[in-house]
């Protein structure tokens, strides 16, 4: 009797390992592209309003941050140096 029992515990461990492998390999074929087109749907409308960008001179609408700017700074304008003596 121990042998019947374990036998169809083998049988079912096999059932849904075919059956999950089985949903697996569909889930793969089927959704799997459907993520790849979307995400290469998104990347093209990116490339394509870049590109878009670019023709137009490169005017964005977003502003441009001004901590690429250089910026003139002479000496004159900060002042003379003035040496502090520490006090103890």
């Amino acid at each position: 009797m121990h042998s019947t029992f374990a036998g169809m515990v083998l049988i079912r461990i096999l059932f849904y390992f075919i059956v999950f492998y089985s949903l697996f390999k569909l889930l793969i074929r089927v959704v799997l592209p459907f993520v790849i087109k979307r995400t290469l749907q998104s990347k093209m409308k990116d490339i394509r309003q870049n590109m878009g960008e670019f023709e137009n001179g490169g005017k964005s609408t977003q502003p441009q941050p001004d901590s690429f700017t250089k910026k003139e700074t002479s000496t004159a304008a900060k002042g003379d140096y003035i040496d502090f003596e520490e006090v103890k």
